[in-house]
């Protein structure tokens, strides 16, 4: 409701832009690599693989691009992949949820069964049952397949992922806020773990523990000025206007002469704004 709460927004927003202003263009890439799939259709096979490779390795969500192109790859050359095979069924799979064809997740969850289910039980296959569960709204046994996951396997870092994303998909933040904590007293180191509290502790206006969260991420990427740039927004939400402008000055002349003039320029504008709503 307040001016206050909306500001964080603002900020990520400003973030976000500069990071695609200085990114080596991951999506141009990602269509020149369609285009020579659609072109060298000789070598095809490695090209696809290096696709869902580039995908996994950018962090970029196109599961239609993994079931394509994962599917064609298991179907003409699962001789030639060799136990590779079984990630690629699994990536599938999951991409399968992603897009909303349960049918194709379950055919891929029974051929991974064929081969890895054991009487003592599998974790592996444990756990993309729960994702079945999850895409079914079945939260509650997702969560006990989860448990039971973490109950062989303590330090399962995908089962207490796993418990935060089902906290969220119920729309318990104070569950996914309890879950993502008892992640990173076991993964401090997890940077990714860290953002997706500060995000839910944002949305809770809890200012303080946003505070603390981003001070872990300037800690784990030191040279990442996004970070110090929501780290003073942070300061600025919980009323400290002179600590904002002066972390904000810091990364501001950081930017000046590495990064990119327009984001610094905006920056100072947002600063301006903040003395002067």
């Amino acid at each position: 409701g307040s001016s206050r709460a909306s500001r964080p927004r603002l900020l990520a927003m400003a973030a976000l832009i500069d990071e695609f202003a200085i990114s080596d263009d991951p999506q141009g890439e990602l269509s020149e690599r369609l285009r020579k799939i659609q072109t060298n259709l000789s070598t095809a096979k490695e090209e696809k693989l290096e696709l869902i490779q580039f995908l996994k390795n950018h962090k970029i969500r196109k599961p239609e691009l993994v079931v394509k192109y994962g599917l064609q790859l298991i179907d003409a050359y699962q001789s030639h992949l060799g136990d590779d095979v079984w990630d690629m069924i699994e990536d599938v799979l999951i991409s399968s949820l992603d897009i909303g064809n349960e049918q194709l997740a379950y055919d891929m969850y029974t051929r991974l069964d064929g081969k890895f289910k054991k009487p003592e039980g599998s974790i592996r296959l444990d756990r993309l049952k729960a994702r079945i569960r999850e895409f079914r709204g079945e939260y509650d046994r997702a969560t006990k397949i989860y448990l039971s996951i973490l109950s062989r396997d303590e330090t399962n870092k995908h089962a207490y992922r796993r418990l935060a994303c089902v906290a969220k998909a119920k729309g318990d933040p104070a569950g996914t806020v309890d879950a993502l904590n008892e992640y990173l007293k076991i993964f401090p180191g997890d940077l990714e773990g860290w953002l997706e509290l500060a995000e839910v502790y944002t949305s809770l206006e809890r200012y303080e523990y946003v505070k603390f969260c981003y001070e872990e991420a300037i800690l784990i990427e030191p040279h990442d000025y996004r970070f110090p740039l929501l780290y003073a927004d942070a300061l600025y939400s919980l009323g400290c206007l002179a600590c904002a402008v002066n972390s904000g000055g810091e990364i501001n002349h950081d930017i000046s002469n590495r990064v990119c003039p327009r984001l610094a320029g905006l920056f100072t504008l947002m600063c301006r704004m903040k003395y002067h709503p």
